[in-house]
């Protein structure tokens, strides 16, 4: 991650009142690497990295950050976890994979055009829209078993 982009939502934080803390700055450093991940993804990685950290504070400051707009939490189909990333400046989708719930992202979104048909059509407002597309990865299918006919 940028120091820059570190330091905008550092400063965001503060803003809104938050502290600067040496765990909420590493829980971002880590989300930075644009795969998101649950909240006991983000605690291996602070204990393997030696980082004095209970769980239920990794939680809780990823709850902070979420209501804060800093992080994005998202309720997986089929997963009893939710998965966080940073908030994109631009919404993000996903392809995730039902066997091994890897993460694509998709390149573009196609929620749009049906958005401006509501509005333009039905005169609805749309405020946003989330969309996870589940399915199997190329390399899951491999191992899929093919139904007989």
């Amino acid at each position: 991650m940028k120091k820059s982009q570190m330091d905008q939502i550092m400063e965001k934080l503060t803003l809104l009142g938050f502290k600067n803390t040496p765990h909420r700055r590493r829980i971002i450093e880590i989300l930075g690497v644009n795969q998101p991940l649950s909240a006991e993804q983000i605690f291996l990685a602070m204990k393997t990295e030696g980082v004095l950290i209970s769980f239920s504070t990794v939680y809780r400051i990823l709850e902070t950050l979420s209501k804060s707009g800093v992080v994005e939490k998202m309720h997986m189909l089929n997963e009893e976890k939710c998965r966080f990333s940073l908030h994109p400046k631009d919404h993000k989708h996903h392809f995730i994979c039902l066997r091994c719930h890897t993460m694509i992202e998709l390149q573009e979104c196609p929620m749009e055009a049906l958005e401006r048909t509501l509005e333009d059509e039905d005169g609805l407002q749309v405020t946003g829209h989330q969309l996870e597309i589940y399915g199997y990865c190329s390399h899951c299918q491999k191992g899929k078993v093919k139904k007989l006919s």
